[in-house]
């Protein structure tokens, strides 16, 4: 009778000990997963803020090459203008 109580008690701490191993192995798991995905989003912050920075710079030239060319609408506009 003693034996099995203390063979129960011991199986209830087995139990006990296996649960937390799984829980704390669960719990890291999961801190790994949610750290994997906090780099992800880093990562597509840094390179959505290139793609951005990239297509101002690009407008940016762009607008600057186009105010180098003649205006070619300018002389219709004028001509509308004195018209009138």
């Amino acid at each position: 009778m003693m034996r099995d109580s203390v063979t129960r008690k011991d199986k209830i701490r087995q139990l006990a000990s296996a649960n937390i191993r799984f829980e704390t192995q669960k719990k890291e798991q999961e801190n790994r997963l949610l750290t994997a995905e906090v780099r992800l989003q880093d990562t597509l912050l840094h390179v959505y803020s290139i793609a951005g920075v990239c297509a101002l710079l690009l407008v940016f030239f762009y607008s600057r090459l186009d105010g180098d060319a003649p205006p070619q609408s300018a002389a219709p506009v004028a001509a509308r203008g004195a018209g009138t």
